[in-house]
């Protein structure tokens, strides 16, 4: 018995013709006739390709995609002198060095190593710490102001409505817990775990040189401010400018505080919010194109450094206004659902702080009351 040859398999194309297509029949795809309409004796007007199959739009839509985005990268490489031909392949993916990474920003930004944000005052120091300490989270998310949950909450710093477990798990303790002069007394220490202090890692916080400083912030109060008014003009200005007072000169206003951002200069919500008011300052700058993207990064990641868990233990309004600032960077950027997770992040808190139960608008209201007010209206600005 003759050895069998082995069957040819099936060679499959990605375009059929239009009658093979019509009659779900197998085609080979040869040009200009396929086997299938020969057989079937069609002539050549009638053995006919259409491209805008699916299959084949997508494939094409797909690698004009991958060209596109190779075109890009190689855009943005030429902008930066990079010539992608001549960097050494890197099998294993090496930890960055901050160190080098400083350097580099404060040569790009023109800084010096020794330019650092410090803390005004030892007795601007003691009153945020004390300040701080009056606003913890507790494992259940409440936010409150006394060592023991017995005693009274401050309704003025979070808000969770009379029918949460917040509020049934304080009435339930003042009913049962004894008067506070028979309790015993217990270590803060013990009782509440400090949060992290909001000066952690403040001698790594670098201002660029004061021309392009005041330059990047004057665009973006001409820019961007008055389209999202989110905090105080004038007390964002003092801040600002105590940063280049000499330690112990600056002071902080009892009218700027309650007002967020500007109530201190010396707080991780502050600086990353100035960062982020950088960056954005930076798209509308007089600086080159190679510049103005070099310095855009570097505001950008110096911004994002600090929003963490160490920001969201400051539960107030300035917390608030600095992640919708750094939304508002976001929304320049390639990635939308950072965009979305920080506006999500930003309205969780603000309900928090209770901004969305504000009354009418009143023209005579109170200034903290107006700048809670717009923090609240551009959560659900950016949130739609």
């Amino acid at each position: 018995m003759p050895e069998q040859e082995p069957r040819q398999r099936r060679r499959k194309v990605t375009l059929a013709c239009e009658p093979c297509r019509e009659r779900k029949a197998r085609c080979d795809g040869v040009k200009p006739l396929c086997s299938t309409c020969r057989r079937r004796s069609l002539g050549i007007e009638q053995c006919v390709y259409k491209v805008g199959n699916a299959r084949t739009a997508c494939s094409d839509d797909y690698t004009k995609a991958l060209h596109e985005r190779i075109r890009r990268l190689e855009q943005v490489c030429a902008l930066h002198g990079i010539d992608p031909d001549a960097l050494p392949d890197a099998p294993n993916e090496q930890p960055v060095n901050t160190q080098s990474q400083a350097q580099l920003d404060a040569i790009v930004m023109g800084t010096s190593q020794g330019q650092t944000l410090t803390p005004l005052s030892s007795a601007a120091n003691e009153g945020m710490e004390s300040s701080n300490n009056s606003r913890r989270v507790t494992a259940m998310g409440t936010t409150t102001v006394e060592e023991d949950i017995g005693q009274s909450h401050d309704t003025t710093q979070s808000f969770y409505g009379s029918s949460s477990a917040a509020s049934f798990l304080k009435e339930a303790c003042g009913t049962v817990n004894p008067p506070l002069s028979c309790q015993t007394s217990i270590n803060p220490q013990v009782a509440t775990s400090e949060p992290p202090s909001l000066y952690s890692g403040i001698e790594k916080l670098v201002l660029p040189p004061r021309p392009l400083a005041d330059h990047l912030k004057e665009r973006y109060f001409q820019q961007v401010y008055y389209l999202y008014p989110l905090f105080d003009k004038e007390a964002f200005e003092h801040a600002y400018e105590s940063l280049w007072l000499p330690s112990g000169q600056a002071s902080s206003p009892e009218e700027y505080r309650d007002l967020g951002l500007g109530e201190d200069a010396t707080t991780i919500a502050f600086y990353s919010s100035l960062n982020a008011i950088f960056a954005l300052g930076c798209i509308f700058s007089d600086l080159s194109t190679a510049a103005k993207t070099t310095a855009y990064e570097v505001f950008f990641n110096r911004s994002k450094q600090n929003i963490g868990l160490d920001l969201l233990d400051m539960n107030d309004l300035s917390a608030v206004q600095t992640l919708l600032l750094v939304a508002l960077v976001l929304q320049g950027t390639p990635f939308p659902e950072r965009c979305w997770n920080a506006v999500g992040v930003a309205c969780r808190m603000a309900q928090g702080l209770g901004l969305h139960t504000m009354p009418k608008y009143d023209a005579q209201e109170s200034r903290v009351r107006q700048i809670r007010r717009r923090t609240w209206h551009g959560c659900v600005v950016l949130d739609t």
